[in-house]
């Protein structure tokens, strides 16, 4: 049991890896333009949500 556990933590840590580096993409073109810091961050969390960017990155 311990084992699927473990598997399904790493599927986990893998989408979240993905997620993180196009934050992290789009943090680095935001602090290009002087905008930095954790609301920078959450704006582009809730840009990646709300726009189609997703099919477009992928």
């Amino acid at each position: 049991m311990d084992r699927g556990g473990i598997v399904l933590e790493i599927l986990i840590d893998a989408s979240s890896l993905i997620v993180l580096a196009r934050l992290n993409a789009l943090g680095l073109l935001l602090q290009s333009y002087g905008r930095v810091g954790l609301t920078a961050s959450v704006y582009t969390h809730g840009f990646l949500i709300k726009t189609p960017l997703d099919g477009a990155i992928s």
